[in-house]
């Protein structure tokens, strides 16, 4: 071959290797395994009140019979939660509901409530919802009275029922001071909680006048508005 020829075509040999090169090292970047899918963030989860408005939903809708609502809001709610520590519990609550359990549903949706409430302890992370659940905790004690009137001549019996009723006001004393303005004027919020605290105070009342005939009442009543606030707000 000439050498005018020979170096005319070692440039286009040279083009072929680098382009060859080039191809390569595509196919092995192509080769290597993508980063990992996102992982959900289960605190981000148990504090995004989407999720916490849409547990509330699904369980009034079970409360109230709605099955087919009820299942509507489950599915979104177990996409939302898909993958993550609570995915189970909705996931669970959904196929409960479907198989005509909607006790099962029930109860799992309340374990889903306190697994996300627990997850925002641990983080530190509380929200509104934490505040009324606490307040239910406190009515707790007060509900051995709902079904027998106590002997409030017992100082003991007396003692406990007050401080009971102390810790219930002041946990929705709490409550109503942490509300967001827009839940805080909220007349079925106020309703509520003011119709409470006015209860907790008329048990006050018994107590000092040794009359426990009036306890079954005002705890079924209280009840109801702690009820209330939970479904709404808990």
């Amino acid at each position: 071959m000439a050498p005018a020829a020979e170096f005319a075509l070692k440039p286009a040999a040279g083009r072929r290797n680098r382009a060859l090169a080039a191809a390569l090292a595509v196919c092995w970047l192509l080769a290597l395994p993508g980063p990992a899918p996102a992982q959900p963030d289960d605190v981000a989860l148990a504090t995004s009140e989407e999720v916490l408005s849409d547990r509330r939903i699904a369980a009034g809708y079970v409360r109230a019979g709605n099955d087919a609502l009820a299942a509507v809001i489950l599915e979104r709610l177990s996409t939302q939660l898909a993958g993550s520590t609570h995915g189970g519990l909705a996931a669970a609550a959904l196929t409960a509901l479907e198989s005509g359990d909607p006790l099962q549903a029930a109860d799992l949706l309340e374990k889903l409530a306190e697994k996300l409430a627990e997850q925002r302890r641990d983080a530190d992370r509380p929200v509104f919802a934490d505040c009324i659940r606490d307040a239910k905790k406190t009515y707790g004690p007060l509900d051995a009275f709902r079904n027998e009137p106590p002997d409030l001549t017992e100082s003991t019996t007396a003692v406990a029922l007050s401080a009971a009723a102390a810790s219930a006001s002041a946990a929705l004393e709490r409550c109503d001071g942490e509300a967001a303005p827009a839940i805080a004027a909220n007349p079925d919020f106020r309703r509520s909680i003011e119709g409470a605290r006015k209860v907790l105070e008329q048990i006050g009342s018994a107590v000092d006048a040794a009359d426990g005939s009036q306890l079954p009442r005002l705890v079924t009543e209280l009840r109801g508005y702690i009820l209330l606030l939970v479904f709404r707000y808990g």
